[in-house]
């Protein structure tokens, strides 16, 4: 008995789990928008392509926090011919054989302000030539810091917190061209469906006004040419039906793909909202794009890049100057115990020299081209700096017309299918012939799909305004 119950519980499970898969899945445009962004193949190689960016910027970011090493050779052989010096300032070479471990602990902390760096390090070393020597170094500190050079650390820094910023609005950017992408493709559905439906009822109604003109042929009421109409009317709407369904089954496909769906699931799209009317501020939304827009950062970029390649130009054609200085204990002995009892102090200073004197004019060379490519980033950022909020204009005045479009073209709608309905009614009685009627059906069907194109067109418009702005209005 119990293994009964069990049996019908499973059975029931797996009925019931076969069913909820079989159901269809209803979607609204937010809907599709929703599974778009949450696991749509495009959204997730958005969120890859940010987290590398992250990443690696963190990694640069950590550049500049103490960095400690541990350099170590276990074991080292050195066998070669070297040169001995001796007493009496002769030199004999004499074959070597030495073996040796060294250990090292260093830390390092890059000074992004000054370009410079500080060490600290501690240090053992075991050489056996022929005898057995350690060498101690307990502590060293020093510093690196170069004059009148251009400062790398610093630069880098400014450009790849710029570039990160900039990987921040790209990423926001491609998330909503996941939402342009999904209302493409769910309207190409919602179209491929109202054609479908269309497509059906003009086969439906054409089917009876070809048995109705058959029965009036039949007794000369009209003449052979209408009939022929009809019939061939009849032809077309077949055929469109055939193809309406083909373009269907593609536009199913390409939605599942991008919601990220089996391609064998059923699909139920609602009908799409209708147009809320916005009074766009151009002025404001001029604005957001230029604070939220990845266009005018990537320029800036542009120009920061060509701005630091003109420092170091100049920078490269005078003085380099570096100061090196180091403070700590070293000391040699036979046992580890000898080079850590008592250790001697140890100083090192340094003040090193470039100084460029005659290079046929390379360096200036170097540094009116970088000046060059500095004033065309400028001048390329104020260029796309105008062409961009000439752009930020055109698509809120197109916005504002497409809401004007769609008003005009919801009353066609409704003027066409009444006018549809009363011209069938006068046919079925005899009072239009048959090119009235086909005309009519013609505007109906171009009336409706003129309609749900521009509403295709306005949220479109609507989305790629967001895009541009990355902001709700």
């Amino acid at each position: 008995m119990q293994k009964i119950l069990k049996y019908i519980i499973i059975s029931t499970l797996i009925a019931w789990t076969w069913t909820l898969m079989a159901q269809p899945m209803v979607l609204s445009l937010d809907n599709c928008i929703d599974l778009a962004q949450e696991q749509g193949p495009e959204a997730k190689m958005a969120r890859q392509t940010f987290n590398a960016a992250s990443w690696n910027h963190k990694a640069s970011e950590a550049d500049y926090l103490p960095q400690l090493a541990l350099t170590a050779d276990l074991p080292g052989l050195v066998r070669a011919i070297s040169s001995v010096d001796q007493d009496d300032g002769s030199v004999l070479f004499r074959a070597q054989s030495q073996t040796f471990s060294r250990l090292n602990l260093t830390l390092n902390q890059k000074i992004a302000i000054t370009g410079g760096e500080l060490y600290l390090s501690s240090g053992l070393n075991r050489i056996t030539s022929p005898g057995l020597y350690w060498q101690s170094v307990p502590l060293i500190v020093g510093i690196s810091q170069p004059l009148f050079q251009f400062n790398t650390q610093r630069w880098n820094r400014r450009i790849e917190n710029m570039q990160f910023h900039l990987a921040e609005l790209q990423y926001q950017e491609a998330l909503a061209d996941v939402n342009i992408t999904a209302v493409q493709r769910f309207f190409d559905v919602y179209i491929a469906q109202m054609n479908v439906n269309l497509a059906r009822l003009n086969l439906a109604v054409n089917d009876s006004i070809y048995t109705i003109s058959k029965g009036r042929y039949s007794v000369g009421k009209i003449a052979e040419n209408d009939l022929l109409q009809s019939e061939l009317a009849r032809m077309n709407a077949e055929a469109n039906l055939s193809n309406s369904l083909l373009e269907l089954d593609r536009a199913l496909r390409n939605l599942r793909i991008i919601l990220d769906l089996p391609l064998d699931k059923e699909l139920v799209l609602e009908d799409p909202p209708a147009m809320a009317h916005r009074d766009l501020n151009i002025d404001r939304l001029t604005d957001l794009a230029k604070s939220n827009s990845s266009v005018l950062p990537g320029y800036e970029l542009q120009l920061l890049q060509a701005e630091r390649a003109l420092q170091q130009a100049k920078s490269n054609r005078w003085l380099d100057a570096n100061i090196s200085a180091s403070w700590g204990y070293n000391k040699s002995g036979e046992t580890i115990d000898d080079v850590y009892n008592d250790p001697f102090d140890t100083q090192r200073f340094s003040v090193g020299l470039e100084v460029p004197l005659f290079n046929w004019g390379q360096g200036k060379a170097r540094e009116y081209a970088a000046l060059t490519s500095r004033e065309r980033a400028r001048t390329n950022l104020e260029m796309e700096s105008r062409q961009f909020e000439e752009d930020v204009y055109y698509q809120v005045s197109q916005f504002r017309q497409l809401q004007q479009q769609l008003l005009l073209s919801a009353k066609s709608d409704t003027i066409g299918a009444r006018q549809f309905e009363v011209t069938k009614n006068r046919y079925l009685i005899g009072r239009v012939d048959i090119t009235n009627l086909l005309r009519a059906q013609q505007e109906k069907d171009a009336a409706r799909k003129s309609y749900i194109q521009n509403l295709r067109s306005y949220w479109l418009a609507f989305y790629r305004l967001k895009r541009l702005t990355l902001a709700d209005f």
